[in-house]
């Protein structure tokens, strides 16, 4: 549960496209998607970028997963085999990402950020204290 939160979070963070672009050439690297040639039937998410959207789609919308189903395309099955094996390597992923960590301001930048702050909002001090 802890993991599921953790790649929710990261998901809603992912706003623009250039944040997007960056992740998806990071997955391309863990996920593999066997090419057309390949002997078998083909795959239902033939790109990468399908994938990690079903990901995204699956930690940030409401949606259950009948509806995942119709919106790409894909049964039921494949749609479980294909978010369990990209949940882990999204994970694998974001592991030593150098973007993903949480960092805190130092003690003197957080002062100075509060300066900052009382200076534009001076009311907000008497406020919170």
């Amino acid at each position: 549960i802890r993991q599921a939160t953790r790649l929710g979070r990261y998901c809603m963070s992912v706003a623009t496209t250039a944040a997007f672009q960056q992740l998806l050439c990071r997955f391309k690297t863990f996920y593999n998607i066997p090419p057309p040639t390949a002997p078998g039937r083909p795959q239902r998410l033939r790109y990468h970028r399908q994938v990690l959207c079903l990901v995204f789609s699956f930690y940030l919308s409401p949606t259950e997963q009948t509806t995942l189903c119709l919106v790409f395309g894909v049964p039921p099955s494949t749609l479980s085999r294909t978010l369990y094996k990209a949940v882990e390597v999204l994970t694998s992923t974001l592991k030593n990402y150098v973007p993903t960590r949480i960092s805190r301001p130092s003690p003197a930048r957080q002062v100075r950020l509060e300066r900052l702050v009382e200076a534009r909002k001076p009311f907000w001090r008497t406020r919170l204290a």
